[in-house]
């Protein structure tokens, strides 16, 4: 506290030092208490009142986000608008677009601005992890969004080249007795194989790009291979052949190829496998939207979820579908839980985020059961876990019809107040050619939204169910 200060320590004279004013203060020391019962009771009450208004910010954000259909909602997690790249004066309409993968080791969420996208805003960085959850935070100034994401996502698999890629009977000239088997290069269009492909061609450089020509076999030779050029596809190492005139190859200053020109297979070597992304997972959750005020408390000023599947959207005839099918899962959300007194005011308000089991039924087009029950579903979200620990005996149970396009209509979420909440949800299937064609068949997963009140309480939630 004073103008210049400063502490030296001479460790072999075992002496301090101090000039200028320097408060030290042990650490985890115990510190005498000179408040009066009334104040001490006082200020528990002013915490209490606190975090209740806290919590109650919440509970109206919760409130206000049942009430909105999803088409009225606006961005960021409003399932209407579209993800833009685009950087004009307004692109409030944007939504983010969110990727999930898997390295191997850990699963990365990436989280893109579609308003901001090339504005430089802060980025959303990882917080926290939990079982298949992680929190995702950007700070911009007072305001604070909080992503808490939840997915299934696996490790990619090792898997045989020719099994995930096409690979063609390809005859060396050379070595005319001999097929191999080798991919043909695509170099353009939205099937473009570039992405996957390393030449061995070095970096550019920073703002750089470096460009390199590849010869053609020559024919005439005998068991000579001049086209034939080492390098990998997807990770798998193998051979490159350049089978006409003007082979050539683009890389930018990050050693990634952007172009290639002529005509290329590709021959993995024996053995050669690829790391297979998950191509089946869930993700749901939820985003919210705080702004601290007066430097302690936070204002919950807007609540979201959100849940989707990588597989196609499910298509098809419904009333082909027949039988029943079950679905088992998980959900996750944030909640208000709440105490009373004995004179049934508020005491105590609490929040926070939870997770939850779903177990839904599916009816279609079935005849052994009544026509009511036809493209229907039932269940219930139960078993919440409040990551606040309070206790609780909540329970929602769920119903809704099937529309024709695989989701979920008129849907109910019950908490047994004597009021209902909303459902919403959409079946999502691995139809042959990720056509999402369902035939015959229940589709494979349910994923959907919700919302309930309890007698002592509010949540908010996403869900991600498979069929069992």
């Amino acid at each position: 506290s004073a103008t210049n200060c400063n502490l030296s320590i001479d460790e072999e004279a075992g002496t301090v030092t101090v000039t200028g004013r320097i408060l030290v203060v042990a650490e985890g020391g115990d510190y005498p208490d000179d408040r009066t019962d009334a104040q001490k009771m006082a200020d528990a009450d002013d915490a209490k009142a606190a975090a209740n208004k806290v919590a109650n910010t919440k509970k109206t954000a919760i409130a206000t986000e049942a009430g909105i259909a999803d088409a009225d909602r606006d961005r960021p997690f409003d399932g209407a608008s579209a993800y833009d790249t685009a950087d004009g004066a307004d692109n409030t309409a944007t939504n983010y677009q969110v990727t999930v993968k898997h390295t191997g080791s850990a699963v990365e969420v990436e989280v893109k601005d579609g308003a901001m996208a090339l504005k430089g805003d802060p980025k959303f960085e990882q917080a926290a992890t939990f079982g298949n959850g992680q929190m995702l935070v950007r700070n911009s100034g007072t305001d604070r969004e909080i992503i808490v994401l939840h997915t299934d996502i696996d490790a990619p698999t090792a898997t045989p080249f020719g099994r995930h890629h096409t690979l063609n009977a390809n005859d060396d000239p050379d070595t005319s007795a001999m097929d191999f088997s080798s991919l043909n290069i695509i170099t353009s269009g939205a099937d473009s194989h570039l992405a996957h492909i390393d030449l061995g061609i070095p970096a550019a450089g920073k703002g750089n790009t470096r460009s390199e020509t590849f010869t053609q076999d020559n024919t005439a030779t005998t068991n000579a291979d001049e086209g034939e050029h080492r390098g990998s596809f997807n990770g798998a190492q193998g051979t490159y052949d350049c089978n006409s005139a003007g082979c050539s190859a683009t890389v930018n200053d990050k050693g990634v190829t952007t172009a290639m020109a002529g005509t290329w297979t590709f021959t993995p070597d024996d053995g050669a496998t690829v790391q297979v992304a998950d191509p089946d997972y869930l993700t749901y959750g939820f985003w919210l939207d705080t702004t601290t005020k007066d430097g302690a408390i936070t204002s919950y000023d807007t609540v979201q979820t959100f849940a989707t599947s990588s597989l196609p959207v499910a298509a098809g005839t419904l009333d082909e579908v027949t039988g029943t099918a079950t679905y088992d899962g998980d959900a996750a959300g944030v909640y208000v839980h709440e105490t009373f007194k004995e004179d049934s005011t508020v005491d105590t308000r609490t929040s926070g985020r939870f997770t939850a089991d779903v177990s839904l039924t599916a009816y279609f087009d079935e005849p052994t059961t009544s026509v009511r029950n036809n493209n229907t579903i039932q269940g219930t979200i139960s078993n919440f876990d409040l990551d606040g620990g309070p206790e609780n005996k909540w329970t929602v149970n769920v119903s809704a019809g099937i529309t024709t396009g695989f989701a979920l209509e008129n849907g109910v979420a019950s908490g047994m107040k004597g009021d209902n909440g909303s459902l919403t949800g959409q079946f999502h299937h691995d139809g042959a050619g990720d056509t999402g064609a369902v035939g015959t068949d229940a589709p494979d997963v349910l994923v959907g939204e919700f919302n309930s009140n309890f007698v002592n309480g509010s949540v908010a939630g996403a869900f991600g169910a498979r069929k069992e």
